[in-house]
């Protein structure tokens, strides 16, 4: 193997950085030249000053990326992956919150030498709150039943793949990014490798469930119609069921087989029907609304200075 490129995103991250960077060249210490490409998404604390004052290692190279401030984890790691030379051949994706294990890239560049084009991370759910876990794992669940496309399950960014699949990577324009799938949508000669997901070191997510929520709905919607086609089906549901019922009301008036049920059950029915067509058209809503992001064809984010050493 030739140099292996290092993309590492990063936001409000400077009490993890210096040591997370010291324990990968430490791991993999002389086994081959790094290029660590840093991408600082806007941090608000002295992320940025750590990793410009941070020196690499003789043999390794370091480029930093700052953005003109936070676009979000997806867009500041495809920023990163644009960056990468045309002449680094292997390229690495890892958080630089220590959830991802610098311990653990030798597990996937071992893999990735038996011949394959990417090898991906399956990392167990460990963000530490529970009820995160939870959603999560439904999150899978549920994007496993309605999307077409593969997508791995439990495995996030952390992930190394040749020079191949990053130029496919780079085909992907679209505003609303979900790089698991876009990886998985890449295809070629793919595994992965289970590890286990640690515990953050130093803060707190930057994340959240608000963020959590977003990349959900991205990773759903931005991959498949069927939430669109389920609406059309339940249309079609009710239709038959109300026919039915008018049928069956019908013959009960006629035959005075029993009392025409009230105003509560009216209302109950009127009420309930009510809240599934504006959830409907709340996910109607979701899919105009990444066509309106989409089709504004804003910049994916905005680079303020780029320091190579």
């Amino acid at each position: 193997m030739n140099t292996l490129a290092i993309v590492i995103p990063f936001y409000n991250e400077e009490k993890n950085l210096k040591p997370f960077l010291e324990q990968i060249e430490e791991k993999l210490n002389n086994e081959l030249p790094l290029h660590f490409i840093l991408i600082n998404d806007g941090s608000a604390d002295k992320s940025y000053s750590v990793v410009q004052d941070y020196k690499v290692k003789k043999a390794n190279k370091k480029k930093l990326i700052n953005l003109t401030r936070n676009f979000g984890h997806q867009q500041a790691l495809m920023a990163g992956l644009y960056h990468v030379p045309k002449d680094v051949e292997n390229i690495l994706v890892i958080d630089a919150d220590f959830q991802d294990d610098p311990s653990d890239i030798k597990l996937l560049l071992d893999k990735y030498k038996e011949g394959y084009d990417c090898v991906y991370a399956i990392r167990t759910a460990n963000s530490g709150n529970w009820i995160i876990n939870i959603l999560t794992m439904m999150f899978y669940k549920l994007q496993k039943a309605m999307t077409i496309l593969t997508i791995p399950q439990d495995a996030g960014t952390f992930s190394v793949f040749n020079q191949k699949v990053l130029e496919k990577i780079l085909m992907f324009k679209e505003r609303e990014i979900y790089f698991p799938a876009i990886r998985a949508y890449v295809g070629m000669k793919q595994t992965g490798v289970k590890l286990e997901r640690k515990k953050r070191r130093q803060g707190d997510s930057k994340v959240g469930f608000r963020g959590l929520l977003n990349l959900s709905l991205v990773g759903i919607i931005g991959f498949s119609v069927a939430p669109m086609r389920f609406i059309f089906l339940f249309g079609i549901f009710m239709i038959v069921f109300c026919v039915a019922v008018a049928i069956l009301v019908f013959f009960l008036k006629i035959f005075d087989i029993t009392e025409i049920p009230g105003v509560t059950t009216t209302l109950i029915s009127i009420y309930g029907l009510a809240g599934i067509q504006i959830m409907f058209m709340g996910m109607i809503g979701e899919y105009i609304g990444k066509l309106f992001i989409e089709n504004k064809r804003r910049p994916l984010w905005l680079v303020s200075e780029i320091i190579d050493e």
